[in-house]
């Protein structure tokens, strides 16, 4: 597809980010640079291609999101029968990805992209199974609440700490290198075989599903809060979110064994 007009940015953010993101300076260059690096199509794409693609327009993206979100306990072969019969299997698949890409910030995918087995530390690759709905496949991207009352106390510390912590310390004295990912379910892995943190780069994003989500009862379901047009992994990941360009963005998780104290990436 071509790059999107302003009308279909100012539709586009209004749905994946909020209003008050799209009338931030600098918010809808950033999101939208990936979101054209997603819709421009698969590799190859640019060669004349007679295939169907899954989407004929951004306004249709922005239309299927709200087909999947309007029932978050469909299967995905149950939304990929919504796509018109012609469209190819592979090209629904990525279409499929990069929805969820654009609008969640999750890849449905990224298990069958990865090495068979690959884990790091907690973090386990998913993949949207053919019979998983799809509350279900989005709950399982992130850590468990239950553990959540363990790493809030665990967090404690590095929370005090939070003006002592630098990237260039991290980078320099602890030899590790951040990773930006557009991936939240990545946010704050580490993987000691290459001192990698992968570090979530969206952050007008974020901010803005947090924003949609201040008023919610923070035991909302995964299932209401996306019918609610709101990522809830964002509040998983983030108790709460401290933004400093350059400096530390101290996060209190609410699971698993990940770095507290990590570098936020400018936009």
């Amino acid at each position: 597809m071509e790059p999107p007009t302003p009308a279909e940015k100012q539709d586009i953010a209004n749905k994946f980010l909020d209003n008050e993101a799209a009338g931030e300076p600098g918010t809808p260059a950033v999101f939208f640079k990936y979101y054209e690096s997603l819709f421009r199509g698969p590799p190859g794409s640019y060669v004349v291609n007679v295939a169907r693609p899954a989407y004929s327009s951004h306004a249709e993206v922005v239309r299927f999101f709200d087909y999947l979100i309007g029932n978050t306990s469909q299967t995905k072969a149950d939304f990929s029968c919504l796509y018109a019969t012609d469209v190819a299997i592979n090209v629904r698949e990525h279409g499929i990805r990069a929805l969820l890409q654009a609008s969640l910030m999750i890849d449905c995918a990224l298990k069958q992209h990865l090495p068979e087995g690959r884990n790091v530390g907690d973090f386990v690759p998913r993949t949207w199974g053919e019979k998983q709905s799809f509350a279900n496949f989005v709950e399982s991207c992130f850590p468990s609440p239950a553990q959540g009352q363990k790493v809030r106390q665990e967090s404690e510390s590095p929370l005090a700490q939070r003006g002592r912590l630098k990237a260039w310390k991290l980078k320099e004295w602890h030899k590790l290198r951040l990773r930006p990912t557009d991936n939240l379910a990545e946010h704050l892995v580490f993987d000691p075989d290459g001192s990698v943190v992968h570090v979530f780069r969206q952050v007008g994003w974020l901010k803005a599903h947090l924003r949609r989500s201040r008023n919610e009862d923070i035991d909302t379901g995964f299932a209401e809060s996306l019918e609610k047009y709101f990522n809830p992994g964002a509040r998983v990941m983030f108790r709460p979110a401290h933004i400093v360009q350059g400096d530390v963005t101290t996060t209190a998780l609410t699971g698993g064994p990940r770095l507290y104290s990590v570098p936020s990436f400018p936009e």
